[in-house]
């Protein structure tokens, strides 16, 4: 599940290489927001803006109570507490399923129509009718996000816990990779698969902070100052270092493959970075300040907000 703010989550309605490490900066090409739109959202405020970034639409009780709306293709997935109810485009309830024994982590909608969920250390699959497909245990660490691929592959990450439940001092982030039938194909640190060291001793903590499936199955890895490509098999393939300190809080996979990191510096600027599949920068887009939440729309634009405005790029 894409790390979601409570400020603000916006629903966009539209209505008609890189071998390495890369450089960061001469080869970008600086683009500018195609449209900048501001979005009155007091907290626990779910908006609707159409093409032009005008509202349409506020729900103020759609984020109260760890009530979390996620659109897909095949309607809306919806958690509360420890429920999760799957409801058609034409709002029926197509399943509900109750997780009594932990509290729901993030949740990730499938191409086929199934549905990813993360509780502890658990990640459990089902399917289009919300049966079991599959679960599998990561020992001893709690899920913190879930990306999917297009053939049912499913990424895990999350961080150690001692026997508590409580993230020990080893705050690395450990990451794991299962086929379509839940078998574990490899799993590792952080800091080890994306060969990164922030010079504070072996057990530095590297956390993951966003990810998502590319077409051909690699995974894209946001950490502090890096964007990292790891191989369906585990391999880094290729790295992007941004030489400055910024969190990549969200990773979008456009059309043609495109890979946009969207983030920034925490009380500081944002930024959009687009690269090819094969690590090539494209282009950069800086921002006021962090840009934390976003999407893609039907027209290929990028939508991004940081709270308090919502930015439309072009592809």
């Amino acid at each position: 599940m894409k790390r979601v703010s409570l400020t603000l989550m916006i629903a966009v309605l539209v209505s008609s290489g890189c071998s390495g490490l890369g450089s960061g900066s001469p080869d970008f090409v600086e683009r500018q927001p195609s449209q900048v739109s501001t979005v009155p959202s007091p907290f626990y405020e779910l908006t609707g803006v159409d093409a032009h970034g005008a509202p349409m639409w506020m729900d103020t009780t759609a984020l109260q109570y760890n009530d979390v709306r996620i659109p897909t293709p095949f309607g809306t997935l919806r958690t509360m507490r420890n429920l999760v109810v799957a409801r058609s485009p034409h709002k029926q309830i197509r399943w509900r399923r109750r997780f009594p024994d932990c509290t729901l982590g993030p949740i990730e909608p499938m191409a086929d129509g199934g549905t990813a969920i993360g509780c502890g250390g658990t990640v459990t699959v089902l399917d289009a009718a919300g049966n079991d497909r599959w679960t599998a245990n990561v020992d001893r660490y709690r899920i913190d996000g879930l990306a999917t691929g297009t053939d049912g592959s499913v990424y895990a990450w999350g961080q150690r816990t001692d026997a508590s439940g409580l993230p020990n001092s080893d705050n690395a982030s450990l990451v794991a990779s299962f086929d379509p039938r839940g078998e574990l194909r490899w799993k590792g640190r952080i800091n080890d698969l994306a060969g990164i060291d922030y010079d504070t001793g072996p057990d530095s903590d590297v956390e993951v902070s966003a990810a998502s499936v590319g077409r051909d199955g690699t995974l894209y890895v946001g950490t502090t100052s890096h964007l990292t490509a790891i191989s369906p098999q585990g391999a880094k393939t290729w790295q992007w270092h941004t030489h400055v300190f910024a969190d990549i809080m969200l990773i979008l996979i456009g059309r043609g493959g495109t890979v946009y990191a969207v983030g920034g510096d925490w009380g500081g600027p944002g930024l959009v970075l687009a690269f090819g599949e094969d690590g090539r920068h494209r282009w950069r887009a800086d921002t006021d300040s962090i840009l934390s939440d976003g999407l893609i729309g039907p027209d290929g634009s990028i939508y991004a907000s940081d709270g308090d405005k919502l930015y439309r790029f072009a592809a």
